[in-house]
């Protein structure tokens, strides 16, 4: 799916297609992780959190809960929405203060990680797009 956002822009002339193959491979890499945030952020995660909620309510001892750095691990990669659709929707993991403090703590990094890089492509120039 990257790879057809990709040519597309390409198509588009919105990313010039005599860039190097260096910038054309970071391109593509971004292109994917983005594709990748919508189904991670409406779909995957809070299909994790329903998951996670329904073992816990069984209480059955053989079957595998999610574990919540995987769950926070997920959020730092930019499912914060899922995280936040997950959470309300199936009332799970917000009452739980520790997991709360860590969630907050993780999508605060994150966020200002991708600040940071968002500021820095516009400083340094037309890297990205």
């Amino acid at each position: 799916m990257g790879g057809l956002l990709f040519y597309s822009l390409v198509y588009f002339d919105l990313v010039k297609p005599s860039i190097g193959p260096f910038e054309t491979a970071v391109r593509y890499c971004i292109g994917t992780w983005l594709l990748g945030l919508i189904p991670l952020n409406l779909i995957i995660l809070p299909l994790f959190y329903w998951r996670d909620k329904s073992i816990a309510l069984k209480q059955d001892s053989h079957l595998i809960r999610i574990p919540e750095n995987a769950l926070h691990a997920l959020t730092f990669c930019g499912g914060y929405l899922g995280a936040w659709i997950g959470q309300k929707l199936f009332k799970h993991k917000t009452s739980k203060s520790s997991f709360k403090k860590k969630h907050y703590v993780i999508c605060l990094i994150s966020l200002s990680l991708y600040i940071l890089a968002a500021y820095l492509i516009v400083v340094f120039g037309d890297f990205i797009i």
